[in-house]
């Protein structure tokens, strides 16, 4: 397959697959209990990192017939890396919170 093919072959996908990718990914999350508009965020990032992988590995993936199943399992993955890292940015933002200062007590009175 020239590059010419493959980059044909990878904007048919991209073209054919993105929105499928993206409400696989919005309805997973959903069921995970995530709100909807964050829902859409993550998957939307999640279904541009799965075409860019797919984008770095074309030599390998593109023109075989298991592309769909890879770039199912890839935004999985994706999926699944967003979510920890959100699950992280909560534990420092809960830390954070456990340092602040106690609203009713205000400093400047004592």
């Amino acid at each position: 397959m020239t590059e010419r093919e493959k980059k044909l072959e990878f904007e048919a996908l991209y073209t054919a697959q993105f929105r499928t990718l993206f409400a696989h990914g919005c309805t997973r999350l959903h069921g995970m209990g995530v709100p909807p508009a964050v829902a859409e965020l993550y998957a939307q990032e999640a279904v541009q990192e799965t075409f860019a992988a797919l984008w770095e590995r074309k030599d390998e993936i593109l023109g075989q017939e298991y592309r769909m199943a890879w770039l199912n399992s890839v935004l999985h993955n994706k999926l699944a890396d967003l979510l920890r890292e959100e699950r992280s940015w909560q534990e420092v933002l809960n830390l954070l919170r456990g340092q602040l200062p106690q609203e009713d007590i205000c400093p400047m009175e004592e």
